[in-house]
């Protein structure tokens, strides 16, 4: 018992440090296809031309550098009708993407073709829930702003969208040129714009935040203009998992706490158990200090055990539960 309490606790400490560092290093090997690019500018307004002239400067000046722009909102979108009676229709997530979209990762659709030859000015991709759901095929007609698309396929996965269960609803994807034929971005419309940077090959992490130092420098006070590099990728995301490694690791304490309780409680009862062989020990002529030290030594081995038992046991843990989170 002294043994099982102080491995479950050193379990849960470790299992619980471990998994937090093993996503911490994922984010950091990831980070850019998080952002999809290691530079983004984001508004819901208007991007000032102050801003987009210093975005075109910084990439004429590194070879290799591009960038591109995003066009995000919520909509409503409708199969055509028939016989006078309006189609079904769908609040969705509208993403309009510009050529090279995503500089870091990949779009997996289904066709699998490259994003280019799905998205031209009348081809959508859609959500397989929304698939699904307006039960849509190759080559349906779905109309966006009052015109009308057709449907080249799915869009299973983006490299800077984390699957939450709370959204508005179904990603739609079409291209800049059929976002600008819907008509949609017009005064008070409330669309989410992205410019995204890619710098040149081998940028590190100091020439990025050079670049964002550039480019903030000319982002005025009141545009509204939020710099994000690739190191801040998906707060909300970082900010949810260092919470809850902050409760995992507080209830791996509380664990602890209450295996070290359960340990004081069977030492003290085994250390009550020998004291007829602690009084053999010293009529044999065994010193206290001697009978101490043998009996902390016994508790120390079995601390020991415990412990590698415990960092076992989380090892296992570490080992099994990403397949779990995948």
């Amino acid at each position: 018992f002294f043994t099982l309490c102080l491995a479950l606790g050193v379990a849960a400490i470790v299992a619980v440090a471990g998994l937090s560092n093993g996503i911490d290093r994922g984010l950091r090997k990831d980070a850019r296809q998080l952002l999809a690019a290691d530079l983004a500018l984001r508004a819901d307004k208007a991007i000032p031309d102050a801003v987009t002239q210093a975005v075109d400067a910084l990439v004429a000046k590194q070879p290799g550098a591009r960038s591109t722009s995003l066009r995000e909102l919520a909509t409503i979108v409708a199969l055509p009708g028939t016989d006078g009676a309006p189609g079904t229709s769908a609040l969705v997530l509208l993403k309009a993407v510009g050529d090279g979209y995503p500089f870091y990762g990949a779009v997996a659709t289904n066709p699998p073709l490259p994003l280019s030859s799905l998205l031209d000015s009348e081809g959508v991709l859609v959500a397989p829930e929304l698939w699904e759901k307006l039960q849509l095929a190759l080559g349906s007609t779905l109309r966006i702003g009052g015109k009308d698309f057709f449907v080249r396929g799915r869009v299973l996965s983006e490299p800077d969208k984390i699957n939450v269960s709370l959204t508005l609803g179904p990603r739609v994807m079409l291209s800049l040129a059929g976002f600008t034929r819907t008509g949609l971005e017009a005064f008070g419309s409330r669309v989410d714009r992205v410019i995204l940077v890619k710098l040149a090959s081998g940028a590190a992490a100091a020439d990025t935040e050079a670049a964002a130092k550039t480019l903030r420098a000319s982002i005025p006070e009141t545009s509204g203009v939020r710099l994000q590099t690739y190191e801040d990728a998906q707060p909300a995301l970082r900010d949810g998992l260092k919470r809850v490694s902050r409760f995992l690791g507080l209830v791996a304490l509380v664990s602890l706490i209450l295996g070290g309780i359960g340990v004081a409680q069977t030492v003290r009862a085994w250390l009550g158990s020998r004291f007829d062989a602690i009084a053999v020990l010293k009529c044999l002529g065994v010193r206290p200090r001697e009978i101490v030290a043998l009996y902390a030594a016994e508790t120390a081995l079995l601390g020991l055990a415990g412990s590698l038992m415990g960092i076992a046991m989380a090892t296992v843990i570490l080992t099994i539960a990403p397949r779990f989170l995948v």
